[in-house]
């Protein structure tokens, strides 16, 4: 039941290269439940008792109203509170010396579908809003993920245009070459012959 209510930030490696997205966006969006689930938890966990049967008005969440701005920062600093020592310090009933009550616990754990909560829309629960919020990321993930994909598919074809514009090919360059060289000797051949003929006229000549 805790871990599905408690709203934890991820990790910010997880968050690369949409660190920006969250921190402008969804990162703020959650302050507001973050806090009033701190809230509303601690009042249902001060009026309750521990394990011991006897230990009462103890905060379960850490208290955020402490906070220079609450609820800014609600998300990013809502932890268990230092007041619970050990497990026996949960306040899981409704009155004194009760063993197998857990009227407090099931109160916390109908929280998540509570229709009135101060701060969040109304008829909205912590559920509705969570869920809401991711698929919220989900679907713009995958729309950063498509833009990205097009963006790179794009310069591709850029890039590919401007090869056949200003490119070389090594292939035809060394066809080119070989052209050339083979010119170059045929022309060479062309005149060692005709020296050789100029020689052979001369030397007719000089008899």
């Amino acid at each position: 039941f805790i871990c599905f209510l408690m709203i934890r930030r991820p990790p910010r490696s997880t968050l690369f290269p949409y660190t920006t997205l969250f921190r402008s966006g969804y990162l703020n969006n959650i302050n507001q439940p973050a806090y009033s689930l701190s809230v509303e938890v601690n009042t249902l966990h001060q009026a309750g008792y521990g394990l011991d049967g006897v230990t009462t008005n103890l905060d379960f969440f850490s208290d955020l109203t402490t906070l220079p701005s609450p609820p800014a920062d609600a998300a990013a600093n809502i932890a268990i509170s230092s007041d619970i020592a050990d497990v026996n310090d949960i306040a899981a009933a409704g009155s004194l010396n009760s063993p197998g009550d857990n009227t407090v616990a099931l109160a916390m754990a109908a929280l998540r579908n509570k229709t009135t909560v101060a701060g969040l829309p109304v008829n909205v629960t912590f559920s509705n809003y969570y869920n809401t919020t991711v698929s919220d990321v989900g679907i713009d993930r995958q729309s950063i993920a498509s833009q990205l994909e097009q963006k790179g598919n794009l310069i591709s074809q850029l890039d590919m245009k401007r090869e056949s514009v200003s490119g070389i090919s090594i292939d035809e360059e060394m066809i080119n070459l070989i052209k050339f060289q083979n010119a170059f000797e045929a022309s060479a051949r062309l005149i060692s012959i005709a020296d050789e003929m100029l020689a052979t006229v001369l030397g007719l000549v000089n008899r």
